[in-house]
């Protein structure tokens, strides 16, 4: 399984990292079905809600995201 760190796959998507950039990514999940080493992400600004309660280990978001996250956010 390849594992990708969080500061690798923000340079591929051109993104910025709020938190820790150097997280470890082995898999992709939806915001309720993430778990520890996925990254989720926030397509629809109607499901903001659900980010402050993901297990995701990183979301991507949009640059102007104000809510509330658990995780590290790739900024996009």
């Amino acid at each position: 399984m390849t594992t990708y760190t969080l500061a690798q796959i923000a340079e591929q998507v051109d993104g910025t990292v709020d938190g820790d950039d150097a997280v470890a990514v082995r898999g992709v999940a939806g915001l309720r079905e993430a778990l520890d080493g996925d990254l989720s992400f926030l397509a629809n600004p109607k499901y903001a809600p659900l980010v402050s309660g993901t297990k995701a280990s990183a979301v991507i978001v949009a640059q102007d995201f104000d809510g509330e996250a658990p995780c590290a956010l790739v900024r996009v």
